[in-house]
């Protein structure tokens, strides 16, 4: 059994008590690597939806065990949250949950010059998975039909237009600035456009957190201090503080984005 694998189950067998007590299902654990980082992450779910409070409430209590146990000879960070929309589909009853919603099906190796594809999953065995794709998303290119005040003629709309895009609730004068943050928000994900991979994976709304403070040079300014735990050069604890400030800050702004409120 690979260190990554070990690791993953020694983490299943030590925290899914600590979930069940809590009635929350343990949905996964990984051990993965972006970029320079290694991260332990535990995705945890319940009836209605997991919230920030819950997913506080575990990585307290498992930081303690993973203190106590220290049977990872490595840095990393360690993170739990809610699957999320996009959970990656690994045991039966992922699939079973997922029937006849809408995946993406990610390749090793290209067919027809792609490695990824979308479409509505139908069936899945050991060994196949099978989705029906449509014409959407099929495309190499992609057109923004921008309106402008009052928009486009609506006869216009029903003989040209295929998807309907919207960046939020309020009003503009046109349609150029929510297509400009669209290709911006799209192409920062395409391999390259980044000076790193990492990069991607370690901003706001990922695992549906927001990203923790940022701070640099001089250390004091204004008199206020870069927190110490920062300037310490210990890793393991600057790791803890970044997830407990990304829980924070997920708490006090979004916690919609787990499905919590915000008052909670």
């Amino acid at each position: 059994m690979a260190k990554r694998e070990l690791i993953e189950k020694q983490t299943e067998e030590l925290i899914a008590p600590m979930i069940e007590a809590h009635n929350f299902e343990l949905v996964d654990v990984e051990y993965v690597k972006e970029g320079s980082t290694k991260y332990l992450r535990v995705y945890i779910d319940k009836e209605g939806g997991i919230t920030v409070d819950d997913c506080e409430i575990i990585s307290r209590e498992f930081n303690d065990v993973l203190d106590r146990e220290d049977y990872i000879d490595e840095a990393y960070i360690f993170e739990v949250s809610s699957p999320g929309l996009g959970r990656p589909l690994k045991k039966d009853k992922d699939f079973a949950r997922s029937l006849g919603e809408e995946v993406e099906v990610r390749l090793f190796k290209a067919l027809n010059k792609k490695k990824e594809y979308t479409g509505i999953l139908k069936a899945y065995d050991a060994q196949t998975v099978t989705i029906m794709t449509g014409e959407e998303g099929q495309e190499e290119d992609v057109v923004f039909l921008c309106g402008h005040y009052e928009g486009i003629d609506e006869r216009v709309l029903e003989e040209i237009v295929t998807d309907y895009v919207s960046i939020g609730d309020y009003v503009l004068t046109g349609g150029e600035l929510p297509a400009m943050v669209m290709i911006d928000a799209v192409s920062r994900l395409v391999d390259g456009v980044l000076n790193n991979e990492e990069s991607a994976q370690t901003e706001s709304f990922h695992n549906c957190l927001l990203e923790y403070p940022q701070y640099s040079r001089p250390e004091e300014w204004n008199g206020k201090k870069v927190p110490e735990v920062l300037l310490s050069g210990h890793h393991k604890n600057i790791e803890k503080y970044r997830q407990e400030e990304k829980i924070r800050l997920t708490k006090e702004n979004r916690n919609d984005l787990t499905g919590g409120d915000l008052n909670g």
